[in-house]
């Protein structure tokens, strides 16, 4: 896996974080690798180093729903509904395109921002029922 993201031979590989990997002193992350790996995927949504089993794992999904609790007033994901949903896209629905996008509040106060992904195209949507 670092080979083909630092064009060297790594034998010593450490866990950095959930989605980076300390291949001897680079810090590489693995949504690259998945990339590389997945790019003819299109179900293809997040990377992460499963600590556990010491593996990247390379997800895929025929859609993902989420919410994110927002941060604040500056919070960079929900200034504009569209923008922080394309954002957050990549880290956990890459291939994926946005479907649906909505600020709302949150229970305890403040707001979130609910982002729904979908596989395909749009007009394939109402076929695959999605």
């Amino acid at each position: 896996m670092c080979k083909s993201l630092t064009q060297r031979e790594s034998p010593l590989i450490e866990v950095f974080s959930i989605n980076k990997l300390d291949c001897m002193g680079e810090i590489v992350e693995v949504a690259k690798f998945c990339k590389k790996e997945k790019s003819a995927d299109p179900y293809h949504a997040r990377a992460f180093v499963d600590e556990k089993k010491s593996k990247v794992v390379c997800q895929s999904a025929a859609r993902v729903a989420m919410s994110y609790l927002c941060q604040g007033q500056t919070d960079q994901y929900c200034q504009d509904k569209d923008i922080g949903c394309y954002k957050l896209k990549d880290k956990f629905a890459s291939a994926l395109r946005v479907e649906a996008a909505l600020i709302a509040p949150a229970s305890g106060g403040g707001k979130k921002l609910n982002c729904h992904f979908a596989a395909g195209k749009k007009s394939d949507a109402y076929k695959l029922n999605l």
